[in-house]
């Protein structure tokens, strides 16, 4: 992705090995959790949990601002001060969206598996229900001019490749993080000028093979409410809503020419669908954004990871999302290894924590760089948003030594 590098960025702290202990010391010093702060989920008792995501409306704006610029800023600048300001807060009303000046609301309501999170049956269970960092990253990385909020944006020459991974059943983030790639999707139908091809991007949600059913269910049934607000905002509600493609998700678009594969086995059959087609950069039709969920467990990483790419075409990622994926030492070593397997030396990799047992953070620092390899930044408190700042920590990494 051509972004500023990252890496030089003040809002961000380098870590090294030297610095682990201090810095855990520190963030547990003064950055403590609140004393009502929970283990982290949201309910144990609800199985449809109502969630709000507060995001700005210069979202549905800015996102899909570069591929014309130059119109773009034309038609600013013929504009009054007071026009402006309307266009900047342009309203989203629909039947899950309400709207201030300030902020759009997006109204999901995710499926949560009581029976699995208290189930004895499966290894694995906390991906059952939500967690409280997925939505206060989600609405942090899409407030424009924070640290990564260029890593998902999309436009004519940038067409962002996102893998999540340890998604759990929520799929807040995938519904969240590609509303750039609609806007991006949206913009482009709207330039009648565009003379080349344009692609929404790439989300891609994954978890173990028992989560996915509830995972696909939570994304297909609450991407209407992010194709809303995106119609909405950047339509007045005049045009129907966005589409996407999908190998994996029901009610969706498969991508053009591939066969139609609603869902795609949990595990890796011998006859995969059909991967979408490489990008025509002749062509004037719009690429929608593909979003994809698929099986990766952290212990058949190697096989997991080879399928995706494979299935989808994907030669590399642009970025690596984890959120609440850290809470014990047992998985750190398994995610680190995962991790190496997904990012390039172009990747940029974002690990969303609660702080809960300080030895956890420590023991991952420690694992990511020693063994996993990676150069390590840490998020400075002052610049994560206010619900953030105490309690929760962003890791953003990089492959040591590589500095593309």
């Amino acid at each position: 992705m051509t972004i500023n590098d990252l890496r030089e960025d003040t809002r961000l702290d380098r870590l090294s090995s030297a610095d682990i202990s201090e810095h855990v010391f520190t963030l547990y010093s003064e950055h403590k959790p609140p004393d009502l702060q929970n283990l982290g989920y949201f309910s144990r008792t609800l199985s449809l949990l109502p969630v709000e995501l507060r995001v700005v409306p210069q979202l549905f704006v800015d996102a899909g601002r570069d591929a014309n610029e130059k119109e773009e800023e034309g038609e600013v600048d013929g504009l009054t001060a007071e026009q402006k300001k309307r266009r900047r807060n342009r309203k989203v009303r629909g039947h899950n969206t309400t709207t201030t000046a300030d902020e759009v609301t997006l109204e999901y309501v995710l499926h949560q598996s009581l029976e699995l999170f208290n189930s004895q049956k499966e290894n694995s269970t906390t991906g059952a229900v939500l967690w409280q960092v997925s939505p206060l990253f989600a609405e942090w990385v899409l407030t424009p001019g924070t640290p990564f909020h260029s890593l998902f944006r999309a436009d004519e020459s940038v067409q962002p490749r996102v893998i999540e991974i340890g998604a759990g059943v929520g799929g807040i983030l995938a519904c969240a993080l590609s509303i750039p790639m609609f806007v991006a999707s949206a913009v482009a139908e709207g330039n009648s000028q565009l003379q080349t091809r344009r692609s929404g991007g790439l989300y891609v949600a994954t978890d173990q093979a028992h989560i996915l059913p509830f995972l696909r269910k939570n994304i297909a049934s609450n991407l209407p409410v992010t194709q809303e607000a995106v119609a909405h905002a950047m339509h007045s509600g005049s045009k129907p809503l966005p589409s996407f493609n999908s190998l994996t998700l029901p009610a969706a678009h498969p991508p053009p020419d591939a066969k139609s594969h609603a869902h795609t086995p949990h595990k890796h059959p011998k006859h995969k669908s059909t991967p979408p087609p490489d990008l025509d950069a002749s062509s004037k039709t719009i690429a929608h954004p593909s979003i994809e969920v698929l099986e990766l467990d952290w212990e058949h990483a190697d096989a997991d990871v080879r399928y995706i790419k494979d299935v989808l075409s994907v030669s590399e990622f642009d970025v690596v999302v984890a959120c609440d994926t850290i809470y014990n030492d047992f998985l750190i070593a398994p995610f680190v290894r995962t991790l190496r397997l997904l990012a390039s030396a172009r990747t940029h990799v974002l690990v969303g924590m609660q702080m809960r047992a300080h030895e956890v953070v420590e023991a991952f620092l420690d694992e990511v760089m020693e063994v996993g390899g990676f150069d390590v930044w840490v998020v400075r408190p002052e610049f994560l948003s206010e619900k953030m700042r105490d309690g929760f920590v962003i890791y953003y990494l990089r492959r040591a030594g590589d500095n593309s």
